[in-house]
C-alpha cells in the first residue's frame, strides 16, 4: 500500500535518469494542482495502467474541471512524470466510486493475502 503522499515517481531516477518532474515530486501535489482531491477521498482508489478505459458521458461531465486542468499541464508536453500521473488518475476520476460492499470485499481479500504471505 502506498499513499498519495508517499508515491514518488522520482524513485525511478536510478533506473531512468530522465524520469523526473520539474513541478511535482509526489502524486498528491499533482492531484491538488488539477483539483481532483474530491475523487481521492477513500483509502482505495482505482488506477489506470496502459491508458485503456471506458466511461460514461455522465462521469466525464462530473470530471470536466479536472480534465481541463489535466489538459493544461499535459499540453506543455515537457514533463513525462505528469503524463505518468495522468495515466493513473483517469480511473479515479472517470469510474463509479466503489460501493461499501466492494470496498470491504477488497480490504478483506487484502488482509487474507497479507496474512497468508507472512
Amino acid at each position: 500500500k502506498v499513499s498519495l503522499e508517499e508515491y514518488e515517481p522520482n524513485s525511478f531516477k536510478g533506473f531512468y535518469p530522465w524520469f523526473e518532474s520539474t513541478e511535482f515530486s509526489k502524486m498528491r501535489e499533482w492531484i491538488t494542482a488539477i483539483k481532483a482531491d474530491k475523487f481521492f477521498v477513500q483509502e482505495l482508489v482505482p488506477v489506470c495502467y496502459g491508458g485503456a478505459f471506458a466511461t460514461t458521458k455522465g462521469r466525464i461531465d462530473k470530471a470536466k474541471e479536472v480534465i481541463g486542468a489535466m489538459e493544461l499541464f499535459l499540453e506543455r508536453e515537457n514533463d513525462i512524470v505528469e503524463a505518468y500521473f495522468a495515466e493513473r488518475t483517469w480511473a479515479a476520476i472517470l469510474s463509479k466510486p466503489l460501493s461499501v460492499h466492494g470496498y470491504n470485499s477488497i480490504l478483506s481479500k487484502k488482509k487474507r493475502i497479507l496474512t497468508s504471505s507472512e
